[in-house]
């Protein structure tokens, strides 16, 4: 109805525009059409256009657009909170997410000897002939034949001397670096195995120590602090701000009503604020007239 220049103006139209000429293009096996292909994918946008179509679901559409700055906000706040938490975290428990493992089961398992000699390590030279022998000099990143005998191991370097253990990962994700602090909080944000997290940072001795069931209980406060904070207070941010910009749109007189919505209740806004006057009737009567007047 508006012409060429006017069906260009709306952006949705050129978007069908597109995907009209490259699927065009590809039927006809025009050179390049293949390559236009991923015009074909914005497809999926076209049932967006129902927005205009429902002027009840663009005012929603529209507050929510508008309430993007206030989230924007709360964002940079969240995002304050998790680098802060992520920061104390990588500060404290890099490298102590890790664990000695049995590479297998059955006799070539570790024995409650080996384990006992891991979790709790002693200087070289007080080693017994048997722990001794627990230890293969020759396995790959085992460096026993340099230890002196008042050197003190860590259980990493024990479990690496052992051929029935393999130093590995306790959780599948860790503090190891900010990075990978943001992906852990962000996790547990989600409330997602937040607890398993919590009781590998709880049973954790330090760096290269072979974690102990419920050594240090205060890393709780810590996850307990975080879930209050990034869970349900940042959550509550991002809530509040989307209700004030509804609040402001109704403070300013359009709430979520369309155009002729807000025209009917001016009218009963209108009609509730007339007040109509009574017309009083001259009597019949001579005595109530002669009252009247």
């Amino acid at each position: 109805a508006n012409g060429l220049k006017g069906y260009f103006l709306d952006g949705w139209n050129i978007l069908d525009f597109a995907t009209v000429v490259a699927s065009i293009l590809e039927l006809c096996r025009i050179e390049g059409g293949k390559s236009l292909r991923v015009f074909r994918v914005l497809r999926v946008l076209r049932p967006l256009r129902m927005i205009n179509r429902f002027k009840e679901v663009k005012l929603v559409v529209d507050a929510l657009i508008n309430s993007l700055p206030a989230v924007v906000d709360v964002g940079v706040v969240c995002a304050l909170v998790f680098f802060v938490f992520s920061i104390f975290g990588v500060t404290f428990l890099k490298g102590t997410f890790y664990f000695c493992r049995s590479l297998d089961a059955g006799d070539s398992a570790l024995s409650p000897g080996q384990l006992d000699l891991i979790t709790y390590p002693s200087m070289y030279g007080q080693l017994k002939s048997k722990e001794r022998a627990w230890l293969n000099l020759d396995a790959p990143g085992c460096d026993a034949s340099k230890w002196s005998a008042t050197y003190l191991p860590t259980s990493r370097e024990i479990c690496e001397c052992m051929d029935e253990g393999a130093w590995a990962p306790s959780s599948p994700v860790d503090f190891d670096n900010v990075v990978h602090g943001l992906a852990l909080l962000f996790e547990i944000s989600t409330t997602e195995s937040w607890t398993d997290v919590m009781s590998v940072a709880i049973d954790q001795r330090g760096v290269d120590m072979q974690p102990v069931p419920n050594n240090n209980r205060a890393w709780a406060v810590y996850f307990i602090a975080f879930l209050v904070l990034g869970s349900f207070f940042i959550l509550e941010l991002f809530v509040g701000a989307i209700a004030e910009s509804f609040s402001r749109l109704r403070e300013k007189g359009q709430g979520l009503l369309t155009e002729a919505q807000m025209q009917w209740a001016r009218t009963q806004q209108f009609v509730l604020q007339i007040k109509p006057e009574k017309l009083l009737c001259r009597p019949k009567n001579t005595a109530r007239a002669l009252c009247f007047d």
